[in-house]
């Protein structure tokens, strides 16, 4: 007795998902909280590295609810600027 055997994916190769279909009522909230994310001011203090000419890392925090500005040479001093504006 012969059995045929019937395997829907003969190659072996897997096909990729689908992707769910997103209505307009999705894209009109994600364009909705874009822009709202757009024009609401950061409050948060920002920190970020810049490598010098001599692969030195310094590094900037600014406070954008005060306006100031910091440079420091080390994370921990950046750490101890952080934790001075907003003592516990």
């Amino acid at each position: 007795m012969k059995t045929n055997y019937y395997h829907p994916n003969p190659i072996g190769r897997e096909f990729p998902a689908a992707k769910p279909q997103r209505n307009w009522k999705t894209h009109l909230q994600t364009l909705t909280q874009q822009v709202i994310d757009f024009f609401t001011p950061v409050e948060e203090p920002t920190i970020s590295s810049v490598q010098d000419a001599n692969g030195v890392v310094h590094w900037k925090g600014y406070n954008p609810a005060t306006g100031e500005t910091v440079h420091y040479d080390s994370i921990q001093d950046v750490l101890v600027w952080l934790e001075s504006r907003n003592p516990r």
